[in-house]
């Protein structure tokens, strides 16, 4: 589920938190408190930020390396 999430930030950015209800069933990311889980434990490892105008890969190449390697989720 936490790959799922990334995806979705890495393809959404900033409209992933204008669109949370609806990325949460594109994605398959549960419930809205499970969606929050995901949120803080990406953030607490660094993977994530959250800025103000949405949420980010905290890296650069993680994000290439991560579309690469996952981008048929």
């Amino acid at each position: 589920m936490e790959k799922a999430f990334v995806y979705g930030v890495s393809v959404e950015n900033e409209n992933f938190t204008d669109r949370v209800k609806e990325i949460m069933d594109i994605y398959n990311l549960g419930t809205k408190s499970n969606f929050t889980r995901i949120k803080n434990t990406l953030i607490e490892k660094e993977l994530i930020e959250e800025r103000k105008d949405g949420l980010y890969l905290s890296d650069p190449i993680f994000r290439i390396w991560f579309n690469s390697n996952y981008n048929n989720l």
